[in-house]
This record gives structure tokens, sequence and C-alpha cells, in this order.
């Protein structure tokens, strides 16, 4: 968590943040917390991939979302 806290604190610098993975109950959390404590953090995106056997799926799913955010 202290290199986040580091790159979060960035956040003027102009980089972009992508959440990936977990529960999207999680990643509100996440979301909720770097608002606060990092008003600042530009947020790209975030997903919540759903449990699958299909790897092939979902990696082309998280690459099309993280290249259109």
């Amino acid at each position: 968590m202290a290199l986040m806290k580091v790159i979060l604190s960035q956040g003027k610098s102009q980089k972009r943040h992508f959440f990936l993975g977990t529960t999207q109950l999680n990643l509100d959390r996440i979301l909720e917390r770097i608002s606060r404590d990092f008003p600042f953090a530009s947020i790209a995106g975030t997903f919540s991939p759903p449990f699958s056997d299909n790897w092939q799926e979902y990696l082309d799913e998280c690459i099309n979302l993280i290249k259109e955010s």
C-alpha cells in the first residue's frame, strides 16, 4: 500500500490509474478512499471481471477497457 500512496499522491502529474480485479464492491470502496485521500488522482477506469474459465475473452476485454480509458 505504501507504493500506491506514493503513486497516487502524484495526482497532479497527469498520471492516470486503472484498477482491475476484485469485486465491484471492493473497487467502489477503493475509489471512495482514493477520492477522499487523493482528490487530484486521475482514475481512468475500473473493471471487475466475471469469474470464468475463458481467459482469452477476459484478457481481450481487459485490454480493450484499458486502451479505451
